[in-house]
């Protein structure tokens, strides 16, 4: 028995380029399926025990220049993950591994809340340690006496709207509705 692998993906061709028998035929000796897409690119299924790394990379590598973009991925028994990114003729090998969004709004609220926080601190610690800014020199109506905090009360919460501002605005968190 072999390493089993399954995975395949979908292949956008370049335009009127006809992929050579030979190709075709490597295609079909390391994938259990070979078929055209509906619109016009090729479909790969991979499913079996024999996995062959260097067989199945040559077969792509020779496909690569007739693909104008796609991926192929595929997953190991023993949890890898990896694809090939095929982009204008070139192919690129890239590993990687799953990561599930959390379906508990209250943590995705409280990690939100703790990444912003640790931009600030960055920034803070930045103003103390490199500039030598201290809490005298930053008025704030909110500061209590025993806190040496730089960046306190209102100024914070300025910031972390700000902040959290720029990572909707950049699609790296997603805005919530309270």
């Amino acid at each position: 028995m072999g390493y089993y692998a399954n995975g395949g993906g979908e292949l956008t061709l370049k335009k009127g380029m006809t992929i050579p028998a030979s190709i075709l035929a490597d295609l079909g000796r390391e994938f259990s399926e070979v078929a055209d897409s509906p619109d016009g690119g090729l479909w790969l299924t991979f499913e079996y025990d024999k996995y062959h790394d260097d067989e199945v990379t040559e077969a792509l590598r020779n496909l690569a220049p007739f693909v104008e973009s796609g991926n192929v991925e595929f997953a190991g028994d023993d949890d890898c993950h990896w694809r090939f990114h095929f982009w204008n003729g070139t192919m690129q090998y890239q590993s990687g591994w799953l990561v599930y969004e959390d379906a508990d709004p209250y943590w995705r609220r409280s990690d939100r809340q703790e990444m912003i926080g640790q931009i600030i601190d960055i920034f803070e610690d930045w103003l103390s340690d490199e500039k030598g800014v201290t809490p005298e020199m930053i008025p704030c109506d909110d500061r209590e006496d025993d806190n040496d905090a730089l960046i306190y009360g209102c100024d914070y919460g300025t910031l972390e709207g700000r902040i959290e501002e720029v990572l909707i605005n950049n699609e790296l968190i997603e805005k919530e509705e309270y």
